[in-house]
């Protein structure tokens, strides 16, 4: 416990950024320098850039982002069968196995309370200043008191009650300070950012942006704060006066602890943060300061290219990060690189830490496809294919295709996925890469390489998200606040933008809202945000982890057992390539899987090409998503990778809505702790001897 309250001193030394090589020039003073430093405007900037700085550590750079958003209905780590009881990594633990021993555990804790230590650090610098009073130093504050609180909100959201520091002095008889109830910090947190909005510019006003915190950025994490508070947590004992899970809802009852409970707070209390919530969002969609880019394609586009989006500002908070430097994001996940080629060097990449489904892949809208000939079909819904990484890169010689093999050396788009628990994510995509960056993995030889792309920590698409649960919750569809939009046209611009046809993607969208605006929502966040470390959270506070994990794998078993004709999962895919020019002088090539060729049928039967005439096995390739035991497979995924998913989060044995799973699977329990819904994550063994007992395990750990 030591390390959480000990001064942070960073080394000395200047790390670039990508678009502002400043941010990450830092000095870092101690509370005795406090009073020299921030006598200075230009040293308490250097400051405060500190704070941005110890943003790309591991904490925000590496697990946030990829490895504790792992175990959804749609986002897997990469571990399955007997590797989900590997407690000695992510493998293990981020399938719910979770154990003290783990060694991330205290990095990521005593990385958290550094960040807010500092924090601690600033706000007592600028506070104590002369000059408190400058609109500067204001400012500086506003950013020390966010990121405070975005640390403590993601705390309790991974540990629940946490202590709750807020002061720096290192010899404190608070040294081993016990838990605070989560409830409390998230109100403080609250109150924080309540404060921090009225110091903070707007993104692209008095030369701020993106890449630090803003006035849109803080209401958005006020927001988010708001309805994590509003929402369902699991509790050490239960209170008084709140909701257990499965009360409304007593398809959810069985996932409730008796001993420790999945509670919410009363309608009232609710009622109260949903309000706090829907006026910061509509604060924020009012300004006009942030919007959707048009294209979500782009959106990811700019992100791989380095490009801070000045014109949209989709991307209301990004952590900074600097080519070669820092960052993870398209390295350890992504569209995979695999092995050595010409163009990216001799390591390639190690993308595949987080799989999505095959299941989630056929939820996407595909009401385009009318018929056997490629031309009739068409991906209606655009995120699918930019959420989904269906191949890999690979350099190798040999390679058969079109029938012909071919002796030289080639580079092309390989079958990624074997299975359907195996998708990369491809918003992270190589192609897409700016050319430093490719120079970065060129250059790399045998090392791991850094990516320096920037990790979102909130899009705008999550605000009209929140804005519209909130709305909804206070009045309905129709509901709206202080001029925003309706609960429903929310909900509808998010939708409609991955459409070309708009009044479709607004009739889809209409149609499930109508039927359950709430689980229409739940779907939306899925489209939306897959494989960005947002959905996680999001199903936890609505009460829908383990029900939605349920659900999904109840899909999967609807899938492979029905044939396509009756909704069942397609049998092939086919696709034809195309040669792509990979730099301005062609000397490198990629034979790329070509999108406008992609269909699936329920048959071997061949797709009809332009020209109507039919593929054969000589012009096309075709590949097998979907391995369960009826096309030559074996039945591996069904009995040993489809149960070991999240395997630690329930007592299977014990949730009745899982029957159905469990029997047609030949369910083998593995581990299945005993306490229901346990997707709080335990204190650190090394964590917890520091403190001398003031600190202990509870949720039966």
């Amino acid at each position: 416990m030591k390390n959480i309250f000990k001064n942070v001193i960073l080394a000395a030394g200047i790390l670039s950024v990508t678009a502002c090589s400043d941010y990450l020039e830092q000095i870092a003073p101690s509370e005795h320098l406090n009073s020299e430093v921030f006598s200075s405007k230009e040293e308490a900037q250097l400051a405060t850039n500190k704070l941005y700085g110890m943003l790309t550590e591991p904490t925000y750079g590496t697990y946030m982002p990829i490895y504790f958003g792992a175990g959804t209905d749609c986002e897997l780590i990469d571990g399955l069968s007997t590797e989900s009881l590997n407690t000695t990594s992510e493998r293990g633990n981020m399938n719910y196995n979770f154990s003290t021993a783990w060694t991330v555990l205290n990095t990521a804790w005593n990385g958290f309370y550094s960040i807010i230590n500092y924090c601690n650090l600033v706000i007592e610098g600028v506070n104590g200043s002369e000059l408190a009073n400058d609109e500067e130093m204001r400012c500086h504050l506003g950013e020390a008191l966010t990121i405070r609180a975005m640390c403590y909100l993601d705390l309790t959201r991974l540990w629940g009650d946490v202590p709750y520091v807020t002061d720096t002095d290192p010899d404190s008889e608070n040294m081993y300070r016990g838990k605070t109830d989560r409830d409390v910090i998230q109100d403080a947190c609250i109150e924080d950012l309540q404060k921090a909005i009225e110091l903070l510019p707007w993104a692209g006003e008095k030369g701020a942006t993106t890449e630090r915190v803003t006035k849109g950025y803080a209401y958005g994490l006020l927001a988010q704060t708001a309805l994590t508070r509003a929402g369902f947590s699991i509790r050490e004992a239960s209170k008084a006066g709140y909701e257990n899970l499965g009360v409304e809802d007593v398809t959810l009852k069985d996932y409730c602890d008796a001993t420790y409970p999945t509670q919410r707070p009363a309608k009232a209390d609710r009622d109260k943060y949903y309000k706090i919530a829907a006026t910061a969002t509509a604060a924020v969609i009012t300004s006009g300061k942030h919007k959707l880019n048009p294209s979500f394609e782009d959106e990811w586009y700019q992100i791989n290219q380095l490009n801070l989006d000045k014109k949209y500002q989709e991307n209301l908070f990004e952590i900074a990060n600097g080519i070669g430097v820092t960052g993870e994001l398209g390295y350890t996940i992504g569209k995979r690189i695999n092995g050595a080629s010409d163009f990216f060097g001799s390591k390639g990449n190690s993308s595949g830490k987080l799989k999505l489904t095959g299941q989630f892949f056929q939820t996407f809208d595909n009401t385009g496809n009318t018929g056997e000939t490629v031309s009739s079909y068409k991906t209606v819904d655009k995120r699918r294919d930019v959420t989904f990484a269906l191949f890999q890169m690979k350099q190798a010689t040999g390679f058969k295709y079109y029938n012909q093999t071919h002796t030289e050396s080639l580079f092309y788009d390989d079958k990624q996925c074997t299975g359907p628990f195996q998708f990369y994510c491809g918003k992270w995509n190589p192609l897409w890469f700016n050319k430093d960056l490719q120079n970065v993995a060129r250059k790399s030889g045998d090392a791991k390489w850094v990516t320096g792309i920037n990790v979102v920590r909130m899009r705008y698409s999550q605000i009209l998200l929140y804005y519209a649960e909130a709305c909804y919750k206070l009045g309905g569809a129709g509901h709206s606040v202080n001029g925003g939009p309706t609960a429903l046209a929310a909900l509808e611009e998010v939708h409609t933008r991955a459409y070309d046809d708009k009044d479709a993607g607004k009739a889809f969208i209409d149609n499930l809202a109508n039927e359950n605006f709430m689980e229409a929502l739940y779907a939306e966040n899925a489209w939306e945000f897959a494989g960005e470390g947002i959905r996680k959270f999001d199903l936890i506070r609505w009460g829908q982890l383990s029900h939605k994990i349920v659900e999904a794998k109840k899909a999967f078993l609807d899938g492979v057992k029905l044939q396509p004709s009756q909704g069942g999962y397609p049998r092939q895919f086919f696709y034809r390539f195309k040669t792509t020019k990979l730099d301005a002088a062609g000397k490198y090539e990629l034979l790329e899987a070509d999108p406008k060729s992609f269909c699936w049928f329920g048959t071997d039967v061949y797709p009809v090409y332009d020209g109507e005439v039919r593929a054969t096995k000589y012009d096309t390739m075709d590949q097998k998503w979907f391995a369960h035991g009826d096309n030559g497979q074996s039945d591996t995924n069904l009995k040993n990778n489809l149960p070991s998913i999240c395997d630690g989060l329930n007592p299977w044995s014990k949730i009745g809505e899982a029957a159905e799973y469990r029997a047609t699977t030949l369910f083998n329990s593995q581990t299945n702790g005993s306490v229901r819904n346990r997707y709080i994550f335990p204190i650190g063994a090394i964590t917890l001897s520091a403190t001398n007992g003031t600190l202990q395990n509870s949720y039966g750990y």
